[in-house]
Parts: structure tokens; C-alpha cells; sequence
């Protein structure tokens, strides 16, 4: 299990965000959905102590969402957790550690364990 995100195509708000952990990103398509319906999907972590919501990488089964199709799902989708006092991070890198630098944040800023 692992937390995975996918960016999928919606009738009303354009584009929609699901997160979950899951062993593949398919169990995230809502039963509304199609599997045709998904763009693309990633990793995701949480890190409590900098109120930061980190999204990258890519879906082996749906490929990569652009920056595009992911920040009009956040700003018209649920997913399922309150973001506003959040800084959200999206990034096209596939290394975590790599995205981490990319936005200035070292090592020790950052709490990786299996919190959600």
C-alpha cells in the first residue's frame, strides 16, 4: 500500500482529485468513473509539521497529470481533506528527495514517516 493520487475528467468542475492508500492507483476511480475518465496520478505525502501537502510523480497505470489538470481540481474538486491552511505542492519530478530540494526544504523540515 502506498498514498497515491489520480486527477480524473468531471462533467462539472472540469477536473477532480481522489487520494487515497492503495496498492494501485485503479482502486482511486470513483464507480461514477471510467477508467478513460483518469489523466493521470502520483505519489502524495502529508507533512503535519510544515502543513505542507506534497503531490509528484506518475501513475504506471495512468501516466502523469499536468500542472494544469491538477490545480483545477483543487480548486474545484472534494478530495477529501481540508486543504486551506496547507501549502500544496505539485511537482512533475519522480524522486521525492528530488522535490524536496526543488521547493527548498531540507531534510530535517520534512517528517517522512507513514502519517497520512
Amino acid at each position: 500500500m502506498a498514498k497515491k493520487f489520480i486527477v480524473f475528467k468531471d462533467e462539472d468542475f472540469g477536473y477532480e482529485v481522489a487520494l487515497g492508500h492503495v496498492q494501485y492507483h485503479i482502486e482511486l476511480v470513483p464507480s461514477s468513473k471510467k477508467r478513460e475518465d483518469v489523466v493521470g496520478g502520483g505519489l502524495w505525502h502529508h507533512d503535519s509539521g510544515t502543513k505542507t501537502m506534497f503531490f509528484w510523480g506518475v501513475s504506471t497505470e495512468f501516466g502523469q497529470a499536468t500542472k494544469e489538470q491538477f490545480d483545477t481540481a483543487m480548486k474545484n474538486g472534494y478530495i477529501g481533506i481540508r486543504l486551506e491552511d496547507m501549502n500544496v505542492i505539485f511537482s512533475d519530478l519522480l524522486d521525492f528527495e528530488d522535490v524536496l530540494k526543488e521547493h527548498g526544504y531540507g531534510e530535517h523540515k520534512i517528517n517522512q514517516s507513514k502519517e497520512g
